[in-house]
């Protein structure tokens, strides 16, 4: 993928702000320029094996989206909710 292209999906990314903005809102840790940020590498460098990040294509669009939400949300969600247990006092019983 060369550079004009990278160029031109962050802008695409930027004009999409108020999505990136729902999951930086719904995450509650991220502020919009770290999700932008982590959408437009995601299309660089973990993107569907042999393809490329298609600007004009809804789908790429939606799975995007999604795979951002999954990782900053659902994901972040997950491991709060495990890790919340260690908050407790740990109590042993004697062997």
């Amino acid at each position: 993928m060369d550079n004009n292209y990278q160029l031109k999906i962050y802008d695409e990314i930027q004009k999409r702000h108020q999505l990136w903005k729902n999951i930086a809102n719904k995450s509650g840790e991220h502020n919009v320029e770290d999700v932008m940020i982590e959408a437009w590498l995601f299309t660089r460098e973990n993107w569907k094996k042999s393809e490329i990040f298609k600007i004009d294509d809804e789908e790429d669009w939606k799975y995007l989206y999604g795979a951002i939400d999954n990782k900053l949300v659902k994901f972040s969600e997950k491991n709060t909710l495990y890790t919340t247990n260690f908050t407790e006092p740990l109590s042993y019983q004697d062997s």
